[in-house]
């Protein structure tokens, strides 16, 4: 089975690069895992969210991350997009996910809180973890979309 994953240089001239890869994987994903070909509208949700997550990942990440993988999972029914970056920790995740999703009118955030604001409306499920070994600390965020929503 072919596997799903690709690693980017955390770089907004790499978004691009991000956002082409899933957009040409995901077709071949849903066929190897026997899902009916997902639409046009369940494509451009996951590609948005990505976007998104590297943006917030090159704009803020201070130190900034050095390395962007993506893994592309069947979890159950659930497609996952994981993303992990060994950048500064997203601190207080929790908190301005809940302030993100608390905002009806997106227009009127001050730049900060759009992104996830997003994410949190396209996905199923969100969760964001930090891993620490010996020498580093690493994020992961999982995102989890139901492909009949």
């Amino acid at each position: 089975m072919k596997k799903f994953k690709a690693n980017f240089t955390p770089t907004l001239g790499e978004l691009s690069k991000a956002r082409a890869w899933l957009s040409c994987v995901l077709p071949e994903f849903f066929i190897q895992y026997g899902l009916e070909t997902p639409d046009e509208d369940f494509v451009n949700k996951i590609v948005l969210c990505l976007s998104e997550v590297m943006a917030n990942t090159v704009d803020y990440a201070d130190p900034a991350a050095r390395e962007i993988k993506t893994h592309l999972v069947l979890k159950g029914k659930a497609v996952c997009l994981e993303i992990e970056d060994d950048g500064a920790p997203f601190l207080n995740f929790e908190q301005a996910l809940k302030s993100a999703r608390g905002v009806h009118n997106v227009p009127t955030l001050d730049g900060r809180g759009r992104g996830l604001y997003l994410i949190g409306e396209m996905c199923t499920d969100l969760q964001y973890t930090v891993k620490t070994n010996d020498k580093n600390s690493f994020n992961k965020m999982v995102l989890k979309y139901d492909p009949s929503r």
